[in-house]
């Protein structure tokens, strides 16, 4: 149930929307896995996330095309965006097969979308670890308040640490995908993916390492291995980054830099002021907004046009 204050927090955040919209700024936005519908939603093949759909994906593009916004791909964000223009960027992380649903949106509103691709589930073809711990301990009976204490504890942990946990807990049958819905593109799917003018790939590391977590030799090899494959794959390496779970740090973004990265993503809910800071480590770490299906979508997009402090 929603409370009286969050009710009022949000008419307040609508009310500044309003009073403060539209101004310069690139906006980023951040999608995990795309369902269908509700329906496939509710048979808990994979964490449902933002539970968004297609039709939820929809009227978010729809809305912002309506208001004005010019959606950009990472080449033209690099290349420097006119400071008086207002601009979204669309974003997937992980390389859910499912993401390839939302083309034909794409397509409508020639809007390009930018994939981060986690390298080894790829190559593997393994389900990826939160959907293999969500959907053994839904079958095991526990909520989702449940489950998520369960994950964030292995948000805290390096790749192999969680892989090896699952494995005794749960068996290597357990990371086998149960249909579309949960799978990771395949490397074929992928580089035909990639061909299409709408799309383009980034970097989410090789095991979807939240880098936090790792040494500095730790965090290079990982954006580093996903590099290799992609650029083997695709026969160019991404120019942008996606830190898995938003985690960042000074030593995580000096190793972006180092690898030669152009543009790091964060989860920080924030606006991309315009002109982007020319500094190397300012688009290092540029914010990025989440929605959720749960919720209006009309409002949610309000807001993030607006100036609110969205913590």
């Amino acid at each position: 149930m929603t409370s009286f204050s969050q009710i009022g927090k949000e008419y307040l955040r609508l009310a500044s929307a309003r009073v403060s919209r539209d101004q310069p700024a690139l906006l980023i936005f951040l999608f995990h896995a795309i369902f269908t519908d509700r329906e496939e939603i509710k048979k808990d093949l994979i964490a449902p996330q933002q539970r968004f759909t297609v039709a939820d994906f929809a009227r978010f593009v729809a809305y912002y095309h309506h208001h004005g916004y010019r959606f950009v791909g990472p080449a033209e964000v690099i290349q420097g965006l006119d400071p008086r223009g207002r601009y979204v960027m669309i974003t997937f992380d992980d390389g859910y097969f499912n993401n390839t649903r939302v083309l034909p949106v794409l397509e409508k509103y020639r809007a390009p979308a930018l994939f981060f691709i986690t390298s080894d589930n790829t190559r593997s073809q393994h389900c990826y670890w939160w959907d293999v711990l969500y959907r053994q301990l839904r079958q095991a009976g526990r909520n989702r308040k449940q489950i998520s204490r369960a994950m964030a504890a292995f948000f805290r942990q390096r790749h192999d640490e969680i892989e090896a946990k699952l494995l005794a807990a749960f068996g290597a049958r357990a990371f086998t995908p149960r249909a579309d819905t949960d799978r990771p593109l395949s490397a074929g799917e992928l580089t035909a993916f990639a061909r299409h003018p709408l799309v383009h790939i980034g970097n989410h590391t090789a095991h979807h390492a939240i880098l936090t977590n790792y040494d500095p030799d730790g965090i290079e090899a990982e954006m580093r291995q996903c590099q290799a494959y992609l650029g083997r794959l695709l026969g160019e390496e991404p120019a942008a980054v996606a830190y898995p779970h938003g985690n960042c740090n000074e030593a995580v973004i000096q190793a972006a830099a180092r690898l030669g990265f152009k543009l790091g993503i964060t989860t920080r809910k924030q606006k991309n002021r315009l002109p982007l800071n020319a500094e190397p480590a300012a688009r290092l770490a540029l914010g990025r907004f989440t929605l959720w299906g749960t919720r209006p979508i009309a409002n949610q997009c309000a807001i993030f046009r607006g100036n609110w402090n969205y913590r």
